[in-house]
């Protein structure tokens, strides 16, 4: 039986540039369409799995030098972008298998909020990125 994680090291790159320090929140969703197959004389739906899909939500502590210069220019769904978000920042105790990650080399910003929050609060950015291409989840070594 494994080790349940915590979720409070994650890594999240875009483009090369490192937004960990800033990450609030952070999710990545998978999903394959349903397509089905059923034919006479079944008794149940039959479905095969159809074609994957991928999402990624993240929410950002806002400093327009860094996280607003990174996601910015890649807002306007044209331009392909490189994501990478791991688990932890680094392998944990040298054993990169259990620091698993999700490649994406061509991820679109599909929405972009660069200002959120209540007043007198910390001004918060939040980002939904999806396909422009396949995605993986790989076994990643450290920075």
């Amino acid at each position: 039986m494994g080790v349940p994680s915590i979720w409070k090291d994650a890594y999240f790159s875009i483009d090369g540039v490192d937004l960990s320090g800033y990450v609030r929140s952070l999710s990545v969703d998978m999903e394959v369409d349903a397509v089905e197959y059923t034919v006479m004389g079944s008794s149940f739906h039959v479905n095969i799995s159809g074609l994957q899909n991928w999402a990624v939500e993240a929410e950002f502590n806002q400093e327009t030098s860094t996280v607003d210069a990174a996601l910015s220019p890649v807002t306007r769904g044209t331009s392909a972008a490189y994501l990478l978000i791991r688990q932890f920042t680094t392998a944990i105790g040298g054993a990169s298998s259990v620091n698993k990650g999700f490649i994406a080399a061509d991820a679109r910003v599909f929405a972009y909020r660069p200002y959120g929050g209540e007043i007198g609060g910390m001004a918060i950015a939040t980002a939904s990125f999806g396909p422009g291409g396949a995605a993986v989840f790989t076994t990643c070594s450290t920075a």
